[in-house]
């Protein structure tokens, strides 16, 4: 409310027109506009406007507009301006970050309203959307709430903030939150065993109890398919273990479970779903890498795949959806080497070739991993990445547009 006032009465009629003006506080956005005419009756010394402020929930500096009178009739204008501070009363929303090899996960709370996020980085502390750019920094506009940053050096400190934009106006800056993205994959100490507990009898055919002649120097004989053979925790030499939501374990005979932990290698694998979701076993991808970093040279297919919302139906664009979900906790899950996913393989069995006890809704089909076909590997093929197929266990290559199914990873702790 704002009072204009006569100094003293008048025994005529008095009018003074008034109007809003906008300054750093936004009609429409701000405040509602209005312009009209005051009118004193002989006697009357004060009259009020009211305005009103439209209240948001975006973090923003205290704003002001001006209220001004004009064309007055019958006195004259002593103070023809009012200044209006519009107050902010919103907190400034707290930005999150998880650690991850080459890149972060930022989250935030959602702000009512925002219809998209700036994002600024830089290497050096003290980053704002007005200094980024001095500091060598970067600038990722109009983001979904959360993201998945992977184009970062690890061992570098850098240096986020975020805002978010309402009517196309921007906020203030969230705190700033500071990384170092590191490596977390460990060098693996073990490689799983084949799962072969046959063996071949001279000169020809093979055997179920592992005997024979020659058989002393044969996959059978050796290996953890002989020295921890306990099949309840997996076929022959394999030892895995069933982790709930939070990546705490679960008993062999739990009836559900997100994730497995390889007890040889230390890897932990995806569990698919059949729920029509994110994590569903049916979805396929194009492989895709846009980092850079393990292409060859080549980013490959974006969204060239089948899968549940149409739009993120490449590698990379999965990969970044899961760490955003945290699945069983984590948000550093990645693409499988070639080798991680030969370590699944389980050539006792086929279709599929791997133990389905502790890996359910697993297709008789090929899934990418992230390995790059390289000149050197395959000159005529360096576009291309290799797979795994399932049906019984063997690698190849094929053309990164074509759309296969996918299995994460993250390193463990072995």
């Amino acid at each position: 409310t704002v009072s204009v006032t006569l100094n003293k009465s008048s025994d005529y009629l008095v009018q003074v027109d008034y109007n809003t003006e906008n300054d750093s506080a936004i009609a429409g956005n701000d405040y509602t506009a209005r312009s009209g005419t005051l009118s004193f009756s002989p006697g009357e010394i004060d009259k009020t406007i009211i305005f009103s402020i439209q209240d948001d929930v975006i973090v923003e500096n205290d704003e002001q507009f001006f209220i001004n009178l004009s064309l007055v009739i019958g006195a004259t204008i002593s103070d023809g301006q009012s200044i209006v501070t519009v107050q902010n009363d919103d907190a400034i929303p707290v930005l999150n970050l998880t650690n991850g090899d080459k890149q972060v996960t930022l989250t935030w709370p959602g702000v009512e309203g925002a219809t998209s996020y700036n994002v600024y980085y830089a290497q050096q502390s003290g980053v704002t959307p007005d200094t980024y750019g001095a500091m060598g920094g970067v600038a990722l506009i109009d983001e979904n709430s959360g993201l998945f940053i992977t184009d970062l050096i690890n061992g570098t400190n850098y240096y986020f903030i975020v805002t978010a934009v309402v009517r196309n106006l921007e906020s203030l800056a969230s705190n700033q939150v500071g990384a170092q993205p590191r490596s977390s994959i460990p060098k693996q100490s073990a490689l799983n065993d084949t799962g072969i507990t046959f063996g071949g009898i001279y000169p020809e055919g093979n055997n179920a109890d592992c005997s024979g002649e020659t058989i002393e120097k044969q996959d059978c004989s050796n290996g953890r398919d002989v020295t921890e053979n306990d099949d309840s925790d997996g076929h022959a030499g394999f030892s895995y273990i069933k982790l709930d939501s939070n990546g705490d374990d679960l008993p062999g005979d739990a009836a559900s479970w997100e994730c497995v932990r390889d007890e040889v290698t230390g890897l932990i694998w995806e569990v698919k779903t059949t729920d029509g979701q994110l994590r569903d076993s049916a979805n396929t991808y194009s492989w895709y890498n846009s980092t850079g970093f393990n292409d060859s040279g080549t980013m490959g297919s974006a969204n060239n795949g089948t899968c549940f919302d149409t739009i993120n139906c490449d590698t990379e664009k999965f990969v970044t959806q899961v760490n955003m979900q945290g699945l069983c906790g984590f948000n550093d899950w990645r693409l499988p080497s070639s080798m991680e996913l030969d370590g699944l393989i389980n050539i006792n069995i086929t279709d599929p070739a791997i133990d389905i006890t502790f890996f359910p809704n697993t297709f008789s089909k090929i899934y990418w991993s992230s390995t790059p076909v390289t000149p050197k590997d395959v000159p005529i093929r360096s576009s291309a990445a290799w797979y795994m197929d399932f049906n019984r266990g063997f690698s190849s290559s094929a053309a990164r547009n074509l759309s296969y199914y996918v299995r994460l990873v993250r390193s463990g702790v072995h």
